[in-house]
């Protein structure tokens, strides 16, 4: 008996076996991993941190990881792994929201590794994954995104359809950072790429993640 299209998008195996296959029938060749967290997180975590993509290959020499989820726990938290700055930036954001790295949901949006985003070939392969993010985002389980890229925030907001709350200065250089709520309550937090923009290592900035994440009224 074939699963509902739900329970069959929300299963480990499903997507293991898809993206083996995707991969080099796309032309990628350096791995994949849509889940930086262990897949039982869909089921428990309330926040999101969606990024681009898997970028370089942290592997060191080995064969390169092939990955549904990190079934270790967080990648960005286990000793090794060669994800920084953006593993610091995000154990740093973690403390900042007062929000367990290990309970927060890390994933990407295109979840095949490359060297850099390149728009032509990898941005029509974030279908690959929009329904699945779709039935994600809209659960009801999941009150914040933080959106890590304009691309992801762009998909995001097609998704949830949350509307603009609030828009500052990051402080660095012209880089805004957003806020947006929709109907059900569901937040969305637009940051830039923090493996470019270590908003986290700079105060001037982390003052204004405070104003935008409301912490100051707290």
């Amino acid at each position: 008996m074939n699963k509902p299209f739900e329970l069959l998008s929300m299963d480990r195996e499903h997507w293991q076996q898809r993206l083996t296959g995707l991969e080099k029938h796309l032309g990628y060749k350096h791995g994949f991993k849509l889940l930086f967290s262990p897949w039982r997180l869909l089921g428990t975590a309330h926040t999101l941190f969606l990024s681009l993509n898997p970028g370089g290959d942290p592997s060191d020499g080995k064969e390169p990881l092939r990955i549904a989820s990190d079934e270790r726990g967080c990648s960005y938290t286990i000793p090794g792994m060669n994800h920084k700055p953006i593993a610091h930036q995000y154990v740093r954001l973690c403390e900042l929201i007062g929000q367990d790295p290990e309970d927060v949901l890390a994933a990407t949006l295109m979840p095949f590794r490359t060297d850099d985003w390149d728009r032509k070939r990898d941005e029509v392969n974030i279908a690959i994954t929009r329904d699945f993010w779709s039935l994600v985002v809209n659960n009801g389980r999941i009150k914040k995104v933080i959106a890590v890229s304009d691309t992801v925030e762009k998909e995001i907001l097609k998704l949830t359809g949350a509307r603009l709350q609030a828009e500052i200065p990051a402080n660095w250089a012209k880089v805004k950072i957003r806020r947006y709520r929709n109907n059900d309550g569901l937040t969305v937090y637009a940051l830039p790429h923090l493996s470019r923009f270590k908003l986290l290592s700079r105060n001037e900035s982390i003052q204004q993640l405070i104003k935008l994440f409301e912490l100051d009224q707290n």
